[in-house]
C-alpha cells in the first residue's frame, strides 16, 4: 500500500534531531507500506538554514519532499493563515508531482499532526478521495487554530491519539468515539537500553563521569513548559539531606538546548550547586543515547505533556522516573513501581523522591528493572506501533470501506 506522509515536523539534513518520533513513526511502516513523505518548510532568505534544506532527501529509504510555503511572521498573529498558504501549496505540490510521474497516488493520507498538517492535507484528500488519518500527539495540538483544528478532525477518516486522555478528551470535544484510535508512540529496545559504564565511548571520557557516580537525568527542551527550574530549586533540598558518601558521587546532568539554557544555567549558579549540575547542551544521538544507559534516576516536572517519547527512551534505558502526574505520563510511570509521580510545582515532593531513591539502592535498581519490563508489558516499542497502524490502515483500504 502506498502511504502519503504529511509532517511538517520532520527531520531535514540542517535540522537532524526535529521530531525524530515523527520518521520512527515512517520507519515502523516500511515491513507492509511504501512512505512517502512532505514535510514542508518555509520560503527563506538565502542566509538562513531553511535555504540549505534540499528540494528532496532518498538517504532514509524513502522519499521525503521539501517544498516550499510562506510562513508569515510573526507567529502568533498569523498562524490561523499560515494553514491556507500550507494547504495551497501542499496541494499544488502534490497535483504536480501526480501528474509527473514522481509519485504514486496514495491509498492513505496519514498527517502527522492535526494542524499544519491535517488541515492542509484535507483538501487534496478530498479530491483524489483518499482516506485521511489525523495523528493527535498533546492537547497544545488542539488549541492552536482550535477552530480549524475541529474541522480537521471532523473531517479525518481516522484519528490517532497517542495517549488515552487524549482520546477522552476528543470525545469530549465532540469527535465520534468510532473514528478514534488510541496508538502509543514507542521506542527502539535495541537503541535505548542499560549501559555499563565502561562500555560508554563517549560520555565517561567527555564528562569526567566515573563508576561511583549516580546520574539525575533530564532530556528535553530547555523551555518554560518543561519545568526544569523546579529541579534545579530541589537540588539544594537533595545536597543537604544526603549523607555525604552518597552526596559526593550525585550529578545532575541537563541534556538539551532551548531559550533558557543561560537563564537556568544562571540559576545554578545562584544557587551554589554549579559543581552537581552538568548542562550538555543538544547532543548527537549516540551520546543521548549513552547518557541514558548510564543514568540512575531520570526526572522530567513538565507542566504540561502529551505522552513524552523521552520517557518511553528512559523507560528502556532502565531508569526509575520522577515525572509529573499530568495528562498522559500516569500511563507511562506507575507510583512505586517505576518511579514516582509528582505535583510538578511541589519541589519538596520532588526532591524528597530524588533522596528516597539515591539512599535506597534496593528499590532503585528494582524500580530501574521494573521500567524496561513495562515496556514490553504494555507495548510502548516501535514494532508494537507498526503492528498497530498496519490494522488501521487496512481498514481504510478500498476492499474493507
Amino acid at each position: 500500500m502506498n502511504i502519503l506522509f504529511l509532517a511538517s515536523n520532520f527531520p531535514d539534513p540542517v535540522n537532524k534531531t526535529w521530531a525524530p518520533w515523527n520518521k520512527s513513526a515512517v520507519d515502523s511502516v516500511l515491513e507492509f507500506a511504501n512512505p512517502v513523505v512532505i514535510a514542508p518548510r518555509p520560503f527563506a532568505p538565502p542566509f538562513s538554514k531553511f535555504a540549505q534544506i534540499p528540494n528532496q532527501d532518498l538517504s532514509y529509504g524513502y522519499p521525503v519532499y521539501y517544498p516550499r510555503f510562506l510562513y508569515p511572521l510573526p507567529k502568533s498573529l498569523f498562524y490561523c493563515i499560515t494553514g491556507e498558504l500550507y494547504r495551497y501549496s501542499v496541494s499544488k505540490f502534490i497535483t504536480k508531482s501526480l501528474k509527473r510521474g514522481e509519485i504514486a497516488k496514495p491509498d492513505i493520507i496519514h498527517a502527522l499532526h492535526p494542524y499544519l498538517d491535517g488541515y492542509g492535507g484535507i483538501p487534496i484528500a478530498k479530491k483524489l478521495n483518499t482516506p485521511v488519518i489525523v495523528t493527535v500527539h498533546s492537547p497544545n495540538n488542539l488549541n492552536i487554530c482550535s477552530k480549524n483544528v475541529l474541522s480537521t478532525l471532523q473531517a479525518a477518516d481516522k484519528v490517532i491519539t497517542i495517549a488515552e486522555f487524549l482520546k477522552r478528551t476528543l470525545i469530549n470535544l465532540g469527535i465520534s468515539e468510532e473514528k478514534i484510535e488510541h496508538i502509543s508512540l514507542g521506542v527502539d529496545p535495541n537503541e535505548f537500553k542499560p549501559l555499563k559504564r565502561e562500555d560508554s565511548k563517549i560520555v565517561i571520557q567527555k564528562y569526567g563521569i566515573t563508576p561511583e557516580n549516580m546520574i539525575v537525568l533530564y532530556v528535553g527542551q530547555l523551555i518554560p513548559r518543561k519545568n526544569v527550574k523546579t529541579l534545579l530549586h530541589a537540588i539544594p533540598v537533595v545536597l543537604q539531606r544526603l549523607s555525604q558518601e552518597v552526596k559526593k558521587n550525585i550529578k545532575f546532568v541537563i541534556v538539551g538546548g532551548g531559550p533558557e539554557e543561560k537563564k537556568l544555567q544562571k540559576l545554578a549558579l545562584e544557587l551554589n550547586i554549579r559543581d552537581y549540575v552538568i548542562f550538555t547542551g543538544r547532543v548527537p544521538f549516540n551520546e543521548l543515547k549513552e547518557w541514558y544507559g548510564i543514568a540512575d534516576v531520570f526526572v522530567l516536572p513538565s507542566l504540561s505533556e502529551g505522552k513524552p517519547v523521552a520517557i518511553y527512551e528512559a523507560m528502556s534505558s532502565e531508569c526509575a522516573i520522577i515525572a509529573s502526574n499530568i495528562n498522559g505520563i500516569p500511563e507511562q510511570v506507575f507510583d512505586n513501581v517505576n518511579g514516582f509521580l509528582i505535583n510538578p510545582s511541589d519541589t519538596q515532593d520532588l526532591a524528597e523522591k530524588i533522596i528516597y531513591l539515591l539512599e535506597n539502592q534496593q528499590e532503585l535498581e528494582r524500580m530501574k528493572k521494573e521500567s524496561r519490563q513495562l515496556l514490553f508489558r504494555l507495548g510502548y516499542t516501535w514494532e508494537s506501533y507498526g503492528e498497530n497502524i498496519k490494522q488501521i490502515y487496512n481498514s481504510l483500504m478500498p476492499q474493507n470501506i
